[in-house]
C-alpha cells in the first residue's frame, strides 16, 4: 500500500538522522543533517541537469524530463 511504502521511507530517513518527530506539535521535520543532504542532492541534480542541457519539470508526484 502507498501508506507502507510512506511509512517504511519515513523510518529510514529517521534512522539516518534526516527527518525527525516533533511530539509537542506532532509534525516530522527534516534536521540539519536532512538540509544539507538535501541541498548537496540538489546542487548535483541541477550539476547534472546543465551537463546533460535538459529541462527538468517538477511535480509534487514525479520529475519528467524534456531534451
Amino acid at each position: 500500500s502507498d501508506a507502507g511504502k510512506f511509512a517504511y521511507h519515513l523510518s529510514k530517513l529517521m534512522e539516518n538522522g534526516l527527518v525527525e518527530y516533533k511530539p509537542e506539535n506532532k509534525m516530522y521535520v527534516i534536521t540539519p543533517l536532512g538540509k544539507d543532504v538535501l541541498n548537496h542532492a540538489m546542487n548535483l541534480f541541477e550539476s547534472l541537469r546543465r551537463k546533460e542541457n535538459i529541462l527538468l519539470v517538477r511535480r509534487t508526484d514525479s520529475h519528467r524530463a524534456f531534451r
